[in-house]
């Protein structure tokens, strides 16, 4: 009898194990779809401050050494025509802004630290880097950087 029970109680939890996974790569196709066109938005409009340059050479943004730490994400980019590299440094939270080194403020939820976000400015434009989690505890931390709500592409 007690075999029969370890058998359901197995089954139930593989069942439950499936049904998570299920629902976690759905919220992250979710999310990577409104990502995909909130970035398609953004190429649309006219307005649209941001561009990637081509020509910029990124090692002249670099900050300094931090360690021997290699940088988490690094983003070069045009903004009103000026060139723009902000480099982020996940496991300090430090972000350069051309090298130097910015005062942000860091939010992390109660709730669910996944979805925290590191807020500062460049120039007169509001940044934000979120840090989103896929949703299983060992998965990495993607990191979304958008300037006065638009995003700046990879």
């Amino acid at each position: 009898m007690s075999v029969i029970l370890t058998a359901c109680r197995n089954a139930k939890q593989r069942s439950i194990e499936k049904a998570l996974k299920e629902r976690a790569k759905k919220q992250r196709e979710r999310k990577e779809q409104q990502q995909a066109r909130l970035y398609e938005e953004s190429q649309i409009d006219n307005n649209n401050p941001i561009s990637n340059p081509v020509d910029i050479p990124e090692a002249q943004y670099l900050p300094p050494d931090q360690d021997g730490e290699p940088a988490t994400k690094i983003w070069t980019f045009l903004l009103d025509e000026e060139p723009y590299s902000i480099v982020f440094y996940k496991d300090t939270l430090d972000v350069y802004l051309n090298g130097e080194e910015m005062d942000c403020l860091n939010n992390f939820p109660d709730d669910d630290a996944s979805d925290a976000t590191v807020d500062f400015c460049v120039g007169a434009h509001k940044a934000r880097i979120s840090l989103q989690s896929a949703g299983c505890s060992n998965a990495t931390v993607n990191q979304m950087l958008t300037i006065d709500g638009i995003p700046v592409p990879e």
